[in-house]
């Protein structure tokens, strides 16, 4: 079936609009990775000592942690990160490169706290200790990281692309979400989290008629998977639909080669888990929040509500935009437009794949029945960690955190029409996902303009 046929419209259309997205895609990712100044993306300062660092953890009389080379500290001071951060001065792309700095013979210690595998920093970090080999400018390696970032994300989307091209295409309007774009070029974790969804997704919902997927594709999707942020852990479960349906669990070669990549992965993530470091505070507020959750379940609801209620707005905003440090505002125009835009999207999509959903309502209902769970497993996390006891509210939750749950959804759509039969309309869904694409990136371009440029320059 050749790709014209597959989108429902004519060569010549589809080998255009194709160009014109891709084109736009590439522009977009790259000029925000040179717009957003150093270290201003969230956690981008300890994520870079992460990649950077050595990937067996350090254990010092402090706890477990990270050493790291002082002239990262230096390079923050020159970036005027602070002064940035607070809207004390512009940031100056002059001054940041004005000084060259090399590695400093200084070490630091940074407490490992972040919960992710090393897998997350596999090409930042063969960056980063080739470029120190080499004794390269610290500049030249935080650019070199943030590419690199960017590479991971972008390569495991072609490889989603390749492997069922009707899925890349129906998530193609997400990709131009402000903070989508944001996280894929900020070194970090969430690149990951929301790649791994993705490849995840396209594999399990190729359509049954093309056979099952590949032995290796299928592991190392998994493989991924196992590697993201634990509150995204069940959404392994879209897994069981090809499982049962193809009965892999019959296939020696199936099941050796998930092993064979699945046991590394859960060993990394229990050696990452049990070698972070907790203060001794936290300890203590992380015993009476669970068990106030596990006492008092009714009191815990009424503190999500409560925490729903009063930053709803935030989780919006923090979820399209608020780029940057989480602070860069979103204006009131297009804080309604960018939640309108995806409402349409998911709608459209429920819409014209009913017949599909009702056929299949039992696996989708579990599906959809684990998101919420996981949506919930965030803020309980987040109450966990971050809130003081007795808070009426649930602190740090940010909307970025539910940024895979879309991607899954999406999936989970696919899935239950994964033989793409009667009810779809496949030329109005591409002029649905065209017409959302090309809004969200005029969307993106004046939320560019008008709120993030003045913000940093």
């Amino acid at each position: 079936m050749t790709t014209s046929t597959t989108l429902g419209t004519n060569p010549h259309s589809t080998r255009i609009i194709k160009t014109l997205a891709f084109s736009l895609l590439a522009l977009f990712y790259s000029a925000w990775l040179f717009i957003i100044p150093p270290l201003q993306m969230p956690d981008e300062g300890a994520h870079v000592i992460k990649g950077c660092a050595n990937l067996v953890v350090d254990k010092l009389p402090r706890g477990y942690g990270h050493k790291f080379n002082g002239s990262f500290v230096d390079l923050s001071k020159q970036a005027q990160v602070n002064e940035v951060r607070k809207k004390l001065t512009p940031y100056s792309h002059e001054q940041f490169w004005a000084k060259p700095i090399p590695p400093s013979e200084k070490e630091y210690f940074y407490p490992h706290a972040v919960p992710n595998t090393a897998t997350v920093y596999f090409l930042p970090h063969l960056v980063c200790r080739a470029l120190n080999a080499l004794d390269t400018n610290v500049q030249i390696v935080f650019y070199s990281m943030r590419v690199a970032t960017l590479a991971s994300f972008l390569a495991l989307l072609v490889i989603a692309y390749k492997v069922n091209r009707r899925f890349m295409v129906s998530v193609s309007p997400l990709l131009m979400i402000p903070m989508v774009i944001n996280q894929s070029v900020a070194i970090g974790a969430d690149y990951f989290s929301m790649a791994a969804v993705i490849l995840f997704g396209a594999v399990m919902s190729r359509p049954q008629a093309e056979g099952k997927p590949a032995p290796w594709l299928f592991a190392f999707s998994l493989f991924l998977m196992l590697n993201v942020k634990v509150v995204y852990l069940p959404l392994l479960i879209l897994a069981l639909p090809p499982v049962i349906k193809f009965r892999l669990y019959r296939s020696l070669e199936y099941i050796w080669k998930t092993l064979f990549l699945a046991i590394p992965a859960l060993a990394m993530q229990y050696y990452y888990q049990t070698t972070k470091t907790l203060g001794a505070w936290t300890s203590s507020r992380t015993s009476d929040q669970l068990d106030l959750i596990l006492h008092q379940p009714i009191d815990f609801f009424f503190v999500l509500i409560n925490t729903l209620a009063k930053t709803g707005r935030h989780l919006s905003v923090s979820m399209f935009g608020n780029v940057g440090w989480l602070d860069t505002p979103m204006n009131s125009v297009l804080a309604i437009l960018f939640p309108l835009s995806l409402l349409t999207y998911l709608v459209g999509m429920l819409y014209v794949f009913r017949s599909s959903i009702r056929r299949n309502l039992a696996a989708f209902s579990i599906g959809f029945g684990t998101l919420i769970f996981c949506i919930v497993l965030v803020f309980v996390s987040m109450y966990l960690f971050w809130s003081p006891p007795a808070s009426p509210i649930i602190r740090g939750v940010q909307g970025r955190y539910f940024l895979p749950f879309l991607f899954f959804f999406v999936a989970l759509i696919f899935q239950s029409h994964s033989q793409h039969e009667t009810g779809a309309n496949p030329a109005g869904l591409v002029k649905l996902y065209t017409g959302l694409f090309f809004l969200n990136t005029a969307l993106t371009t004046s939320y560019l303009y008008f709120d993030v440029l003045p913000r940093y320059y």
